[in-house]
């Protein structure tokens, strides 16, 4: 009986998957797919250059401060 209910779970899931994959593609066309895929892509890569840009600035920030605190350190900044 375990058996028989591994196959209907796993018919369930493919059922489910291709019932699911059809209906996006009748809701936004098969071109809907690709801009979807392609907008999914673009966010990624976004937020890795969001990520880029704000490890750089951290880092400009930090050399800045301990440029600052050299300075200051050093009697040059007054």
């Amino acid at each position: 009986m375990n058996i028989l209910y591994l196959a209907t779970l796993i018919a369930a899931v493919i059922g489910i998957s291709i019932a699911s994959h059809l209906f996006v593609t009748g809701a936004l066309g098969p071109m809907g797919l690709l801009a979807a895929a392609g907008l999914r892509v673009r966010g990624i890569a976004g937020a890795a250059g969001n990520l880029l840009n704000d490890w750089v600035a951290a880092m400009l920030a930090r050399r800045e401060r301990q440029a600052a605190t050299w300075l200051a350190s050093n009697g040059r900044l007054r």
